[in-house]
């Protein structure tokens, strides 16, 4: 870009070295504030500027018209760069879970409805994780990875004041967190791993399996099977108090469903005629469609909390409480209260984790169902 200035604290302009490229170059004052400091090329390989310290808050840019905002948003009427010409309303709809969630069941029913054949339900499986890759390669998820991009200072140092902010509350709930919390009656001496510094540490590990650096990893391991848990147990519960008060789901109890389907039972989901998506097909190909749908979410849960970035989608969690579009109440934005729910979180999945082997049991000893079990009949 011709014209490029870069200005030191005191705004006198340096002159800047340009190395040679042929590639458009970027204004030396759009760095954000750690790589201005000191000699650095940009990502763009253009000039090579020397600076005394960060950019001043506000700098036009005289040529562009846009403006730079303290540590490298760019400006141009909003925050996100309208180059592409995609309506910011249109960008927000893309990105938003609920969309997706509406979109889909909304499509499923109606694509299905009209068409029910193991191509249609496939292909509808792959959509999701099609459907974002393209994304990312349009004009429309070029947009986004520029609006990304352009706040990426004001959210890590969001990130960071939260950390701190989390950090102290959890030193003022000593019953929750650190050497003074609860454990479990039966440990004398917890293991020097198991610190408190985990929610729902309660020092027990009999087996030494978060032992040798493993803690991070048997937390997340923990949590997840918990949460799945924590669905599991409803999943297993609903249909059966549903069809007991006279709606049509087909075999309600969750551990025949298997072999209803072996023999070619179709089953409407919650009751709803024509709500079976991949219900009127066989196993093998309510595997496959399982395999297809849950292959992205497990690709983007290895990949980390950058997985959506492609899609303009920041995370400003970790990979266990990502936040974002996962947080659509905010409820991780008290401090506080985050320590807390993570704590009732782990002891909720840690229950409905046994309450899952309860149901597993009980379907083994009496051959009914939990519902059935509870009522006796």
């Amino acid at each position: 870009m011709p014209g490029t200035v870069a200005l030191s604290l005191t705004q006198q302009p340096q002159r800047c070295r340009r190395a040679p490229t042929s590639r458009p170059r970027a204004p030396c004052c759009s760095l954000r504030p750690r790589e201005v400091r000191g000699s650095r090329r940009n990502s763009a390989g253009g000039a090579v500027c020397a600076a005394a310290g960060p950019p001043p808050p506000d700098i036009q840019d005289k040529s562009s018209g846009s403006e730079t905002v303290g540590g490298g948003e760019n400006r141009t009427g909003g925050s996100t760069p309208q180059s592409s010409g995609v309506p910011q309303w249109l960008l927000d709809a893309i990105t938003s879970p609920l969309a997706y969630i509406t979109v889909g069941i909304l499509v499923g029913v109606k694509v299905v409805g009209a068409s029910d054949s193991v191509q249609t339900v496939v292909a509808l499986s792959a959509l999701p994780v099609v459907g974002l890759s393209v994304l990312a390669r349009t004009p429309a998820g070029k947009a986004l990875q520029e609006s990304l991009t352009a706040g990426e200072v004001q959210r890590e140092a969001a990130r960071t004041k939260q950390l701190a902010e989390r950090a102290v509350a959890r030193s003022q709930l000593p019953a929750l967190y650190g050497p003074t919390r609860s454990v479990a009656p039966w440990v004398e001496t917890p293991p020097s791993y198991c610190d408190g510094t985990h929610a729902g540490d309660w020092g027990f590990d009999p087996l030494g399996l978060a032992a040798d650096g493993r803690i991070n990893r048997m937390v997340e391991a923990e949590l997840l099977h918990g949460r799945w848990a924590m669905l599991g147990v409803p999943g297993a519960l609903i249909p059966e108090v549903l069809s007991r008060s006279g709606v049509d789901v087909g075999e309600s109890v969750w551990w025949k469903v298997g072999a209803a389907k072996l023999q070619g039972e179709t089953i409407n989901w919650g009751g709803v005629e024509g709500f079976h998506v991949a219900g009127g097909q066989g196993v093998a190909v309510i595997a496959a469609c399982q395999l297809v749908l849950m292959g992205g979410p497990e690709y983007a849960r290895y990949v980390g909390i950058k997985s959506l970035e492609p899609v303009g989608v920041p995370l400003p969690g970790d990979i266990n409480y990502p936040g974002g579009i996962f947080d659509p109440f905010r409820l991780s934005e008290d401090a506080t209260s985050f320590e807390k729910q993570k704590v009732y979180e782990n002891w909720t999945g840690r229950a409905a984790m046994v309450a899952f082997l309860g149901l597993a049991v009980q379907a083994a000893v009496t051959r009914e169902g939990p519902v059935a079990n509870l009522l006796g009949a």
